[in-house]
């Protein structure tokens, strides 16, 4: 779960085109197979692109090649290794087709991977 918003500029600085996942939003940041999990976790340098690319895999608002190719980017720009990078953008590339069809039924459901966060009380505290 996302504990507090984050953006993410498409393209060059300055473009405006900006994806922000918000506070509380649901996500797994990688889907790793077991297999593969010695060399990519679930969370890395990585991480911050990975949650991105959930978010647009289940708004939709953009195509799937288009939400693989901006998650290559982001990754690119957080300096993820280049041999990773293209593993992980393969993987999705490959292997993101049943994601992304999932997202959309849940989007016709009207699940909400959004939720809010929990409160932690803490004794001798006022909020």
């Amino acid at each position: 779960m996302v504990r507090a918003p984050y953006s993410y500029e498409i393209g060059e600085l300055g473009s405006g085109d900006l994806i922000t996942v918000e506070q509380g939003f649901q996500t797994d940041f990688a889907s790793v197979p077991r297999l593969l999990s010695p060399i990519v976790a679930r969370w890395g340098q990585h991480g911050k692109a990975a949650g991105v690319h959930d978010y647009l895999y289940l708004d939709q608002g953009r195509y799937k090649k288009q939400s693989d190719e901006i998650f290559r980017e982001a990754m690119g720009v957080l300096g993820v290794a280049r041999w990773k990078k293209f593993l992980i953008y393969r993987a999705v590339k490959w292997f993101g087709g049943g994601s992304w069809s999932s997202n959309l039924k849940r989007r016709e459901r009207g699940v909400d991977r959004v939720q809010p966060l929990p409160v932690r009380l803490v004794e001798g505290r006022t909020w």
